[in-house]
């Protein structure tokens, strides 16, 4: 595609959480056996297809989730010329439970629209996945604002942001300390609302060894004078979880409490961030 002024006028009029009509979604997969389905297989290679998904189990439409500043970007050629959209669907049959599950983010990967066009039947954005685009397919089409105001969009980026924030640890630290947190979290909001009161404002964790480990949490304090006050709200889930961890060969040592004035830059940086949006946020049912 050539990159002429008139094309990036008409990519800069597009935003992240913009919707446009008529994508075409498809994937590559294994000539047989794929995992999606129904879907036409366009070309294949070395039994390796792209394949397109059937008109009838299409979705309509797809909204935009990568960045506004990416979309219209000055650079000639463009070092991104593509962008990233995840499927829209239509869920009338969703009823008063369901919807309850997706406006408070239990299903943290479904987002309900609110913009205008999509006031009736119950429309959702599934971020789980998003699918690149060549973004000349962009040029000339209608798109519809998948939200009612700025805000929305802007949180509309956050939960996008957030599905992907998930830390990057060995697979027995994050499923029995990380996961294991996030779930106990989950059980009750007065957890969540007792360290807020602790004033506790993150958590970072330091791993070593390469199995067994070696791993301490680190809960970051407004202040360290609260360190009492979350040691008694988060020590019933420390009791529970230590044993688990020493059957999966994890030396789970006890929480580090302090404050950004007390620790040394040093020890802060050898423990790594593990955002506390993403373990007060609830779990996927």
């Amino acid at each position: 595609m050539e990159w002429t002024p008139e094309r990036r006028e008409a990519l800069s009029r597009l935003d992240q959480g913009h919707v446009i009509e008529g994508l075409p979604f498809g994937y590559l997969g294994q000539r047989d056996g794929a995992a999606a389905r129904p879907s036409t297989h366009i070309a294949h290679e070395h039994g390796v297809v792209w394949a397109q998904l059937n008109d009838r189990y299409a979705p309509r439409f797809a909204i935009i989730t990568s960045q506004s500043c990416d979309l219209a970007e000055e650079a000639d050629p463009p070092k991104r010329p593509w962008f990233l959209a995840s499927p829209v669907y239509a869920r009338p049959d969703f009823g008063d439970r369901s919807k309850l599950a997706v406006e408070v983010l239990r299903v943290r990967y479904l987002v309900r629209l609110s913009g205008i066009d999509f006031a009736e039947d119950y429309w959702v954005a599934d971020i789980r996945i998003q699918v690149p685009f060549d973004k000349a397919v962009l040029i000339g089409r209608k798109f519809h604002e998948g939200f009612n105001s700025a805000e929305e969009r802007v949180a509309f980026g956050r939960r996008v942001s957030e599905l992907y924030s998930r830390p990057a640890f060995p697979t027995e630290i994050s499923a029995h300390i990380v996961e294991s947190l996030r779930r106990w979290f989950n059980k009750s909001d007065k957890r969540v609302t007792a360290i807020r009161a602790a004033g506790v404002i993150g958590f970072r964790l330091r791993v070593a060894g390469d199995g067994p480990f070696d791993a301490q949490l680190m809960v970051v304090l407004a202040q360290s004078t609260n360190a009492d006050a979350a040691m008694q709200a988060l020590q019933p889930w420390f009791v529970n979880v230590t044993s688990k961890c020493e059957a999966a060969r994890i030396n789970l040592l006890e929480p580090m409490y302090t404050s950004l004035g007390m620790v040394t830059a040093e020890t802060y940086l050898t423990f790594n961030p593990i955002a506390l949006e993403y373990l007060t946020q609830f779990v996927e049912q």
